[in-house]
C-alpha cells in the first residue's frame, strides 16, 4: 500500500480545530521531554494556546513497568512510554492493587505541553485501519473482526500475521491498536 492514505490522515491531523476538547496522536510523537505518545492515545485538552495545548493521558501504571503508561490495569495497551522525568511528573490516584495474576498496578495521569498534530476523533484512523487490513491480511484469509481476540490477544496476533506481508512497522503499530481498541473486552 503507499503511502497517500497516510499522508492524507497526518494532512487531516494538521488541520484538526484548537477548540477540540480531546486529540488522538497520529504516530509515534514525544509530549515535551516526559513521554512518547503512541498512535491513538486520547489527550485530554486542559488549555490551548496559538503554539500548544496543555493535555492531560490517564491511564494504569503496572508496578516493575513504570516507565508505561497503560491503558487500564490488565490491559496492556501502552498509551505512553515515560521518560524519568515523566515518571516523575505523574499525577497518582490510586495505591497498587493486585490483579488475579498478582500484577500490582495504579491509576495515574500525565499532563504536559502538546505541540504537535493530532486528531480529534480516533474514526480516521480507524478508516486508516480498516484499509490496511482490507490490503494486507484481506490477502490471506476473510477478515477477522475486531472482537474475535481480547486486547491483549491482538498485538501478537497482528505481528505473527504481519511477518508473512511487506507491511511496514508503524502500520502495524495502528492496525494493531485498532484491533485493541475494538476487541471483545474493550469498554470505552
Amino acid at each position: 500500500m503507499d503511502d497517500s492514505a497516510l499522508k492524507a490522515l497526518e494532512a487531516q491531523s494538521a488541520s484538526t480545530p484548537a477548540s477540540a476538547k480531546t486529540l488522538y496522536a497520529v504516530s509515534n510523537t514525544v509530549l515535551g521531554d516526559l513521554a512518547t505518545v503512541y498512535p491513538a492515545t486520547q489527550m485530554h485538552v486542559l488549555k490551548s494556546t496559538e503554539t500548544s495545548r496543555l493535555v492531560e493521558i490517564r491511564g494504569s501504571q503496572m508496578q516493575g513497568s513504570e516507565q508505561v503508561i497503560y491503558y487500564a490495569a490488565g490491559q496492556r495497551l501502552i498509551l505512553a512510554s515515560l521518560s524519568e522525568k515523566g515518571q516523575q511528573s505523574l499525577n497518582i490516584f490510586s495505591d497498587w492493587k493486585k490483579d488475579d495474576y498478582g500484577n500490582a498496578w495504579r491509576d495515574v495521569a500525565l499532563q504536559g505541553e502538546w505541540s504537535g498534530s493530532a486528531l480529534a476523533s480516533r474514526e480516521p484512523m480507524w478508516d486508516y485501519a480498516r484499509k490496511l487490513d482490507n490490503v494486507y491480511c484481506a490477502g490471506c484469509h476473510a477478515p477477522i473482526p475486531a472482537k474475535h481476540f481480547t486486547l491483549n490477544a491482538w498485538p501478537s496476533v497482528a505481528k505473527g500475521m504481519g511477518a508473512r506481508t511487506n507491511i511496514s512497522e508503524n502500520e502495524l503499530d495502528i492496525l494493531s491498536r485498532y484491533f485493541q481498541y475494538n476487541a471483545k473486552d474493550m469498554h470505552e
